[in-house]
């Protein structure tokens, strides 16, 4: 629930403000706004996040994230194509 994130979002800056180089628990983080659908966010936690950590995981979340995101947009984009295609036929 909305609340449930909120009450994580929370958890999650009070920790990283007095660890911020965790970069675990900037992933878990990250996962959890991702889980919730707060794709802005992740972006967001992800800029802080690898200015202040060389955590593998954390890049490793980041390539993810970042190959997830740009294949759903071509899917996207290929999609609209099609339709557009469909369209003037």
């Amino acid at each position: 629930s909305s609340r449930d994130v909120n009450v994580a979002r929370g958890a999650y800056v009070a920790f990283l403000k007095l660890f911020p180089t965790a970069g675990r628990y900037w992933a878990h983080y990250a996962q959890h706004e991702e889980r919730a659908g707060n794709l802005d966010a992740v972006g967001d936690i992800l800029k802080s996040a690898l200015r202040a950590s060389t955590d593998v995981d954390l890049w490793r979340f980041y390539v993810d994230f970042t190959t997830r995101r740009k294949i759903t947009a071509e899917v996207a984009a290929d999609a609209a194509r099609m339709r557009e295609a469909r369209a003037e036929v």
